[in-house]
């Protein structure tokens, strides 16, 4: 099982966060070609034991205008 999964904006992008998102996101900004959002409105909620947090935002690029990303995390320690 992955640890974390990055789900991209485009079809193909499924990324496991240790090695290969980390990885791609170091050479891009290496390069100068990374990227920024900023994040303009953001909710978290929490399961009552609170190991488990889902989120969802809207962020804005200058580039590329807005995004909606969404999100779950889990304590499994």
């Amino acid at each position: 099982m992955t640890a974390a999964l990055f789900m991209g904006t485009d079809d193909w992008e499924r990324w496991s966060l240790p090695p290969d998102f980390k990885a791609y996101v170091a050479a891009r900004f290496k390069e100068g070609t990374g990227w920024a959002y900023k994040p303009l409105e953001r909710h978290i909620s929490f399961s009552p034991d609170r190991k488990v947090a889902c989120f969802d935002e809207i962020t804005k690029s200058k580039k590329w205008n807005l995004f909606r990303g969404a999100g779950i995390s889990a304590r499994i320690a």
